[in-house]
């Protein structure tokens, strides 16, 4: 259901942090509950239009994916911990 990208290098803007911690959350949370992409990456799309609402469909979708993809190139052992057996 996500975006295939690469992972941000950097931080997001001030202002959508707390969507992308919102996100991750979220992701991580249903991943280790059902080990399936297609249930966690919905969680963390609706999580982070909880903390951004008015954020356009497209680019909370492609915010979404960037999230996931930092958080799991750049804290890896905190990301799939418990995921998979690991």
């Amino acid at each position: 259901m996500g975006y295939e990208t690469s992972a941000p290098r950097s931080l997001p803007r001030e202002e959508i942090r707390l969507a992308w911690r919102a996100a991750v959350l979220a992701y991580r949370r249903e991943l280790r509950a059902t080990r399936e992409d297609r249930f966690a990456w919905p969680a963390a799309y609706k999580a982070l239009r909880e903390v951004l609402p008015e954020m356009p469909e497209a680019q909370a979708k492609l915010e979404t994916t960037q999230a996931i993809a930092y958080a799991a190139a750049n804290h890896t052992k905190w990301f799939w911990g418990g995921v998979y057996g690991s």
